[in-house]
C-alpha cells in the first residue's frame, strides 16, 4: 500500500510529470480510470495525467492486489475510489 500512497501523493502535487514518472517506460500500458482510451507508452501516460490531475483527484483503495516482478517492478491492480 506504500506504492499507492506514493502515487496518490504524486497526484496531490497536480504535476502530471511526477505521476507519469511512477510508470515504467518499457512495455507500458494500462486501462485508465476516467478515459475510454487504452494507454500505451510514456506520451499517452503524460497526456492522460495532464487531464486527470486537473480533476484534483484524491484516491482510496477499495480492493487491490500487488504482484512483484523483481526488486524494482510490480503490477498493482484493483479497484479505487476517487473524490474530485
Amino acid at each position: 500500500q506504500d506504492n499507492f500512497k506514493r502515487w496518490n501523493d504524486a497526484l496531490q502535487t497536480k504535476d502530471y510529470r511526477q505521476v507519469a514518472f511512477l510508470y515504467s517506460n518499457k512495455d507500458l500500458s494500462f486501462l485508465p480510470t476516467v478515459s475510454p482510451k487504452f494507454i500505451q507508452g510514456t506520451k499517452d501516460t503524460e497526456d492522460y495525467f495532464v487531464e486527470f490531475c486537473k480533476k484534483l483527484p484524491d484516491g482510496t483503495i477499495t480492493a487491490d492486489n500487488v504482484q512483484p516482478y523483481g526488486p524494482d517492478a510490480y503490477l498493482h491492480s484493483g479497484m479505487y475510489t476517487f473524490m474530485t
